[in-house]
């Protein structure tokens, strides 16, 4: 009954859902028809049938035809109608029982967009589900081609890719449906299915179709990672004639300011900052660069009026007023709404490297010229050369590793990875070792090679707990980084496992520069540490240690084998190390980072040092089923031991491995017994 009231349902539609989820049908307890209906629709119209019970599917019956049913979500995030699918044909919404009601709508994976989330947009339920079934659990079941107005609220500040079916009609549709987004959505991308265009119904035409390709689902993946940013046309703005009095204005000015620089200037509202293309990237305008452009509105001005059959006086003021600094500056000001984009428009494609000579795909390896419209901000200080060996570089992994082949592939895994945008991994990579052992200059060679703009040095202590939280502006300092590196941290600095947890977790992150207000960005770096000492970690729990990558660097060099200008030797192979980069990218992507016997046994070893209530459980306790002790002893005992843990964070860490029971108005712990050399200790502090 809570079910049907919540959401609206009629009886015999909550009976069907419940069934549906329960696998239970009929008084004899037989599940067969639902289950055969169920797993007929999905065979029939490849859809995964846990993932068509994600939105909602259940069986019902539409007249006497049996049919899957599907919940159907309104403009206001209710749902509202049903659709029905059979085996055959291509479904039926609920009849309308008036003229006036509506019982069309959007699919959803039972739950509403969030801002800040990345949802695709595919044709109906079948596509959604089977997008669903692939890992893409963010997934909107809609009419691609015509996403009425009404529905664009519910994906407010959400990164919408939408995937049209591959028709001209669909695709040439999909430019309206992202048209009404625009402005609404955080941002707008439309993916290309890789299928040449269908000209009739039968031929392969959707994302299913894709999925049924050889390589099919990494096609798909790829169509989606690829797919192109939508922005409205920018048509050469209006521009009333000086001898008007239109003419005459600081918005008239901006237009004039638009048509001579727009292609190369855009302004980034919640930065409150202009940014200037110069060939191959988008830069920050901290040279007042789009003031120098402006004085060119004065000339620009004389020329308009050089051009009026008649000149009078107030033309003449009107160019002495825009070649004054108030003139240029509201010219300016008035010009921002015109090449106005967001913050999260830049460098959106993760597998996208801008370098020197070009912009790289790191999935398939091309190269092509750079474009003003990726919107890239980065450029690594580097030429992409398919030819190019690091010879010098492959020699002093060996040495720093001890010629460890799989530690060597395991970094240049990690490092591929790290030049995308992509973090998918969650984890943070501690290179640790005693001084002259070569981790610093393996970091630092990695980081020249991809620049201040993909990569950031933090502050030694960034990661660490302090007295303060960290400033807004070191996080804000992390928007677009794909590697961010703390070198040297300090003996006895402990971790500041909330941040990293925060940082690794892929959730968006709020920040602010200095003079800003607060803005949110989604992360792309990875986190990387060099230190001649571990931190101290003493979380004991899962969260933070499965983000924990002990990378041991055990070979120390000594000092008549130290080449102090290694460093810069290396940095000449550069484009070489690039393409050991990407091969190990490429690893990545085909086989996942493959985490090498030697890390994950120098992680476990650091898990069990670092977790100080079992070093004293062992030091100061014996272990049988049937030994009690009480809770404030054995609290007593640790103190004495040294522990510096509070009672309560001491007594939530033993509640998670021992029994507390009450015995003769005491609280005991089970199974744990102090060790009679800790008798006499005890009590003594």
């Amino acid at each position: 009954e809570l079910l049907r009231q919540a959401n609206g349902w009629d009886f015999p539609t909550t009976l069907a859902r419940l069934a549906g989820f329960l696998g239970v049908l009929g008084a004899n307890g037989s599940t067969g028809h639902i289950a055969d209906m169920m797993t007929a629709v999905a065979n029939a119209k490849r859809m995964p049938i846990e993932s068509m019970r994600v939105y909602g599917a259940v069986p019902a019956k539409r007249g006497k035809l049996d049919v899957v049913r599907f919940p159907v979500w309104n403009e206001r995030g209710a749902q509202h109608s049903y659709f029905d699918l059979t085996t055959t044909g291509k479904g039926w919404f609920k009849k309308a029982e008036s003229k006036s009601e509506k019982t069309s709508g959007l699919f959803f994976p039972n739950r509403l967009p969030q801002p800040g989330e990345t949802w695709l947009l595919v044709e109906g339920p079948k596509d959604a589900c089977a997008l669903h079934g692939i890992g893409y659990i963010n997934t909107c079941g809609c009419d691609t081609d015509r996403l009425a107005q009404r529905y664009v609220r519910l994906f407010r500040d959400v990164i919408v890719v939408i995937v049209p079916d591959r028709t001209a009609d669909a695709e040439a549709k999909a430019e309206t449906s992202a048209a009404r987004l625009y402005g609404v959505a955080a941002s707008v991308r439309i993916a290309t299915l890789p299928l040449p265009i269908a000209i009739s119904s039968d031929q392969p035409n959707d994302a299913r179709d894709v999925l049924r390709l050889p390589a099919g689902e990494r096609l798909l993946r790829a169509a989606v990672e690829d797919a192109r940013s939508w922005d409205p046309p920018r048509p050469d703005p209006e521009i009333p004639s000086i001898a008007t009095a239109e003419g005459q204005t600081d918005v008239a000015n901006g237009r004039r300011l638009v048509r001579m620089h727009g292609m190369n200037l855009r302004y980034v509202g919640p930065w409150e900052k202009w940014l200037y293309y110069n060939g191959a990237t988008w830069v920050l305008d901290n040279m007042q660069r789009v003031e120098q452009w402006a004085k060119g509105l004065v000339p620009e001005v004389f020329t308009d009026i050089g051009k009026c059959g008649a000149v009078h006086g107030g033309m003449v003021n009107f160019a002495k007023k825009t070649a004054s600094m108030s003139g240029l500056s509201n010219a300016i000001r008035a010009a921002r709404s015109e090449l106005a984009i967001h913050h999260e428009s830049l460098n959106r494609e993760p597998y996208l490297l801008n370098v020197r000579n070009g912009t790289l795909n790191l999935r398939t390896l091309e190269l092509r010229s750079h474009r003003r419209e990726d919107l890239l901000t980065q450029l690594a200080p580097v030429d992409f050369d398919p030819d190019a060996d690091c010879r010098l570089w492959l020699e002093f992994l060996r040495q720093i590793t001890d010629g460890n082949d799989d530690l060597i592939a395991y970094l240049r895994r990690l490092v591929g990875y790290s030049l995308t945008g992509v973090v998918s991994e969650h984890l943070v990579a501690i290179c640790y070792g005693a001084g002259a052992n070569g981790k610093s200059v393996f970091l630092n060679c990695v980081m020249s090679m991809m620049g201040p703009d993909y990569s950031l040095q933090c502050p030694p202590n960034m990661l660490m707990i302090r007295k303060k939280e960290p400033h807004p502006t070191e996080l804000a300092d992390l928007f677009g980084r794909r590697l961010a590196a703390a070198v040297e941290t300090e003996f006895g600095s402990r971790l500041s496992e909330s941040l990293v947890k925060t940082l690794t977790g892929g959730d968006r992150i709020r920040a602010r520069r200095c003079f800003e207000d607060h803005w949110e960005f989604s992360p792309t770096h990875k986190l990387w540490m060099a230190t001649n000492h571990r931190p101290v970690i003493r979380g004991t729990d899962e969260g933070i240690w499965r983000r924990v990558k002990l990378i041991p660097f055990t070979v120390t060099i000594p000092p008549d084998r130290q080449d102090r200008n290694l460093l810069q030797k290396l940095q000449s192979e550069l484009s070489g190390i690039l393409n050991w980069a990407l091969l190990g990218c490429q690893e990545w992507q085909h086989d996942g980072l493959g985490e090498p016997s030697l890390v994950s046994d120098a992680t476990t070893a650091f898990r069990a040092e670092s977790n100080v209530i079992s070093l004293f459980l062992d030091d100061c306790c014996d272990f049988a089923p049937d030994s009690r002790v009480g809770a404030a002893e054995l609290f007593r005992a640790y103190k004495d031991w040294g522990g510096r843990m509070s009672q309560t964070a001491f007594g939530a860490e033993l509640a998670m491995k021992y029994e507390k029971r009450k015995s003769h108005g005491c609280n005991v712990y089970v199974g744990l017994a102090l060790k009679p050399s800790m008798n006499g200790h005890v009590g003594e502090g």
